[in-house]
């Protein structure tokens, strides 16, 4: 059956909408305080949507539909991933990885390493389009540099996370990217284009906030002799060659050529596989088996190998197995319009253009944290104000924008999403600390919110106004 005899065979009510949604708050929220794997909490949510429906009289083939349609809408995302293991095990055994740990350690000073790090990490997702794949490369590098330094592991990781959510927000070769542009059929570059207007204030805002924090943080811990003893272990284990170079050079040229981002990270892992072989030595059927388990360090200093010790596929896969039951979720919700009641509700309130805005920066929020799903919330939160959009006149950049801003950006602020869990698996975190320091991620929603509410969401582009209804008012007042 399709979404069209959907819409007209099954209408909720707000009580029950309302009801589907605090069920789903409420097993997350007490599943996490309970320390529940997500993944086990996300199946029984799946399990109580099944029930659900076959209880209000959704055929099973239906429901099953459904699921796997939400599935099916982010197959390119579990592929990304599988390679981002790849990647950041071939980067770390073919050396490319600790070179950077090794020279960084020379040139970083304390005080400047928070801004650094947030602009490197910024221009390094611009250029793979994945903010994971950042965080698992050259993140785990500076990470690394951070707490050798004396910096807090939770405050630098807060500098990385920022800095890889801004590149995978503004990048072309980002899936998200492509995701939002697509769903409220607007140009790529219109959809960056637009999205800049609120980026760039919370760019330097973050600038500026990462330069004072690292004041205040650099070096308080510093131990020098730790620094020379990493340096030692790292250049007894490790052949550092120009050739490694090819590497990051490598990704910057297909980041010119927008080369799709699958493609650009398969060749990204390959040739980190080749660099563990020519530069390193390694026999081929090692690389293969850290391909497929991870890089494995046993230098016997602990901060080393905690350093060293990651990627793989095998490490991705507790994460693809959260995102495919988010996803099943979503679909449910979605293609059964199980919680549309909410929002139209909502959109009944709307009296202006900018609160129209603001409600779906506040749905696409909420709708994350409930769904646990970008993706599904994106399609959907586009799904329902496109329309709205289009009746006020409202260029459909600024929905675009929107959606990607309060989705995509978000997701490392969630416990329960499969990206926060993705970050604290691989930085080896334990609790929320980081978040405060993970700037952009919250402060790019409040400012699109501050600058909606005082009227300047309509950014004007030379030669032509994204908001067209202001064109007409101008003109009419002339």
């Amino acid at each position: 059956m399709d979404n069209k005899s959907m819409d007209k065979r099954y209408k909720f009510s707000f009580k029950f909408s309302l009801f589907i949604l605090l069920i789903i708050s409420m097993i997350l929220t007490l599943g996490i305080s309970f320390s529940v794997p997500t993944s086990v909490l996300l199946l029984i949510i799946l399990i109580f949507l099944f029930v659900i429906s076959l209880l209000n009289k959704v055929p099973y083939k239906d429901i099953e539909a459904a699921m796997i349609n939400g599935v099916k809408s982010v197959n390119n995302a579990i592929i990304i991933l599988l390679l981002v293991g790849v990647i950041i095990a071939t980067w770390i055994k073919s050396g490319i990885v600790p070179m950077i740990i090794y020279y960084g350690l020379d040139t970083l000073n304390p005080d400047i390493l928070l801004p650094i790090t947030f602009i490197l990490c910024a221009i390094m997702s611009i250029c793979t389009g994945s903010s994971w794949g950042t965080c698992g490369t050259i993140g785990i590098a500076f990470v690394s540099i951070g707490e050798s330094l004396g910096v807090p592991t939770y405050v630098i990781v807060g500098a990385v996370i920022s800095g890889a959510t801004v590149g995978d927000k503004i990048s072309p070769l980002s899936d998200t990217t492509i995701v939002a542009s697509s769903i409220a059929e607007v140009d790529i570059y219109r959809h960056i284009k637009s999205m800049m207007y609120t980026t760039t204030p919370t760019f330097l805002i973050c600038l500026i906030a990462y330069f004072f924090i690292g004041k205040y943080f650099g070096g308080s811990n510093f131990d020098p002799q730790a620094t020379i003893e990493i340096k030692d272990v790292l250049y007894s284990q490790f052949k550092f060659s120009p050739l490694l170079l090819l590497l990051p050079i490598s990704i910057f040229i297909m980041s010119i050529k927008k080369t799709p981002a699958i493609l650009s990270l398969l060749i990204s892992g390959i040739l980190g596989a080749i660099a563990a072989v020519v530069v390193q030595g390694n026999k081929i059927i090692d690389v293969l088996q850290v391909m497929y388990k991870g890089n494995i360090s046993s230098t016997g200093i602990e901060i080393v190998d905690g350093m060293l010790t990651n990627g793989g596929l095998v490490s991705m896969f507790p994460t693809v197995c959260i995102i495919i039951f988010a996803l099943g979720i979503g679909g449910i919700l979605n293609d059964l319009k199980i919680l549309n009641p909410i929002i139209e509700r909502l959109k009944k309130v709307v009296k202006t253009d900018e609160g129209l805005v603001v409600l779906t920066l506040i749905c696409g929020s909420i709708t994350v944290i409930t769904l646990s799903s970008l993706y599904v919330s994106a399609i959907l939160v586009g799904k329902i104000f496109k329309n709205n959009y289009d009746e006020r006149n409202i260029d459909r950049s600024i929905l675009s924008r929107s959606i990607e801003e309060s989705t995509t950006i978000t997701t490392p602020l969630i416990p329960w999403h499969s990206s926060y869990i993705y970050y604290t698996q691989l930085f080896n975190l334990t609790n929320m600390q980081f978040v405060p320091f993970t700037i952009f991620c919250w402060l790019n929603l409040v400012i699109s919110i501050v600058l909606t509410k005082l009227g300047v969401f309509t950014p004007l582009f030379r030669g032509e106004k994204l908001f067209k209804l202001k064109i007409k008012e101008e003109h009419s007042n002339c």
